[in-house]
């Protein structure tokens, strides 16, 4: 898929966080389908989908009810999508449920995925998922903090046994790479490391960037599009008030480039990738800057001149087009890298929404999750991201 961060990246980082020199399978641990569960205990092509410290995470409110609520979405065309999401209930942890259309959402199968709750803030559990993610037709994920794989389109499921919990992931171009970190609920990851795996079921080894990965702080993001890969990170020393560093790798991680980025080590920041420009979102508090850059230095694209909301993501369509969702699923468009923006006027339901979670196939077909103080729902749009209509999801 062309760009899922999530919120309009998903409520979960697709990243992998950690410093650990191990090989791990992904075709490891039970397969999970029709009339079979993985044990108890278990734990987006996407661009980059954040179970922990993406906007959206506090943006998924539970009502009673048996109605499907979806949380997070992924396409790799116009037709082919996935959502994940939970069965509303009155406990605190919900089943996660997911539904596969093969014909733009005109109709749903219910897939056979693992029994595991579905976490809405997957920082603050030691198990279950949060995101869904798919590099094309056959091969995609669920995770955050769990991970699990599927090479049949979601109809099985094989757990994969990982050196921490899930933070973060991304495909690129014949690779899926994730940010996993050793985390304790509410207090933080204490190591991190960054994993790569070749599609469509190759083993996850660890990733070597130019320094180390430190744990303590916001976990490092991660985006990915075609070759292009791109790492938030903190490196030492970390004092406060310095700056983040961008690692970019084009040739999958045998080289990196490193610029010093403008999100701070103590808040962390989002990022999105199309081609070879990177977007990123940059909190500075209660408040955020949206930035851009092609190889040099970033520049300031805000959408009103200034400082938004902290709650605010963008998601890269192509190198020049991009979406800015601030909170209160006010969305808005650009064309030409950030020059300027125009609001995109969302379907009566969405309206009302505290948060927007988007996945882009083409810079032309989308779908977005839109999340309310009653509910969530799902839409689609065919040009851009400049109108969109509902999608009724079972």
């Amino acid at each position: 898929m062309k760009g899922e961060r999530a919120s309009l990246r998903p409520a979960a980082v697709l990243a992998v966080a950690g410093c650990l020199a191990l090989v791990i399978s992904a075709c490891s641990g039970p397969t999970t389908g029709a009339g079979s569960h993985p044990s108890a205990g278990t734990s987006a092509a996407a661009q980059g989908t954040k179970p922990s410290g993406g906007p959206s995470r506090a943006l998924h409110p539970r009502a009673r009810g048996k109605a499907f609520a979806p949380r997070s979405v992924s396409a790799v065309s116009a037709k082919r999508v996935w959502v994940l999401g939970e069965r509303r209930c009155a406990v605190s942890s919900c089943r996660a449920v997911a539904y596969r259309s093969g014909d733009g959402g005109s109709s749903w199968r219910r897939l056979h995925i693992p029994k595991t709750p579905f976490r809405s803030d997957p920082s603050a559990a030691t198990s279950g998922v949060s995101q869904i993610a798919f590099a094309n037709d056959k091969t995609g994920w669920l995770f955050g903090p769990d991970l699990w794989v599927t090479n049949t389109g979601g109809d099985s499921w094989r757990r994969v046994d990982v050196p921490g919990d899930v933070e973060g992931l991304a495909a690129g171009r014949g690779a899926v790479w994730a940010m996993v970190g050793v985390c304790t609920p509410g207090q933080g990851c204490e190591a991190q490391a960054l994993l790569r795996a070749r599609l469509p079921s190759g083993r996850f080894e660890p990733v070597t960037l130019p320094g180390p990965l430190i744990g303590g702080g916001p976990v490092p993001d991660l985006a990915a599009s075609g070759d292009t890969v791109a790492v938030l990170t903190n490196l030492p020393p970390v004092p406060p008030g310095d700056h983040n560093l961008l690692e970019v790798t084009t040739d999958g991680g045998a080289t990196w480039t490193s610029r010093r980025a403008p999100c701070f080590n103590e808040l962390g920041g989002e990022l999105s990738v199309s081609g070879m420009s990177v977007w990123a979102v940059c909190p500075t508090g209660s408040l955020a800057h949206v930035y851009v850059t092609t190889g040099g230095r970033f520049k300031t694209v805000d959408v009103f001149g200034g400082p938004l909301p902290s709650f605010t993501d963008v998601t890269a369509l192509a190198p020049d087009t991009a979406l800015t969702v601030v909170l209160g699923a006010r969305v808005f468009r650009t064309t030409n890298a950030g020059g300027s923006w125009q609001r995109v006027q969302l379907p009566p339901q969405a309206r009302q929404g505290e948060g927007m979670v988007a996945a882009f196939s083409s810079p032309i077909h989308g779908y977005a999750v839109t999340i309310g103080a009653t509910g969530s729902g799902l839409m689609r749009t065919d040009d851009g991201g400049q109108h969109w209509r509902p999608v009724m999801v079972p």
